[in-house]
């Protein structure tokens, strides 16, 4: 028995089209310019068999990067999360998380935050981290030295 493979309508095609932009970070512009190399102007005009080349191109050149992306910003909230317990204020929120990596990173969206941005903030995060927590037990320290000196 041969399987066959089912064909999307195009105005599935044209959701995900517009979807896989969206999550590979292109904008208007560089839509336009994959359309113009297709000889279009609209998504409507494009054939179904280039809107599943497209698509499956766009799928395959994301998939890498978002999954990277992904694990950069989970990087950066467990620092951030860190951060914030050597700080004294330990936090389970992921909403007030992502404010903190934005405000750090000068953006809006933390999505948006590009990936060398969000390995310099690991690395700020962490480094600040272990800095706190040097003070904390140097100050142990001196406190236990003075004790014992009283």
């Amino acid at each position: 028995m041969e399987t066959t493979k089912t064909i999307p309508t195009k105005t599935k095609l044209i959701k995900r089209f517009h979807v896989l932009l969206g999550k590979s970070g292109i904008n208007e512009d560089g839509k336009r310019a994959i359309l113009s190399a297709c000889g279009v102007s609209s998504t409507v005009d494009l054939p179904e068999n280039v809107l599943i080349e497209i698509c499956e191109k766009l799928d395959k050149s994301q998939d890498k990067s978002f999954k990277e992306m992904n694990k950069i910003r989970k990087q950066l909230m467990a620092s951030i999360f860190a951060y914030l317990k050597a700080f004294g204020t330990p936090s389970n929120n992921f909403e007030y998380v992502k404010g903190i990596a934005c405000q750090a990173s000068g953006y809006d969206d933390f999505n948006f935050i590009p990936k060398d941005r969000l390995r310099s903030l690991v690395h700020s995060f962490n480094n600040q981290t272990k800095d706190l927590n040097n003070v904390v037990e140097m100050t142990r320290d001196k406190i236990d030295y003075l004790t014992l000196l009283n």
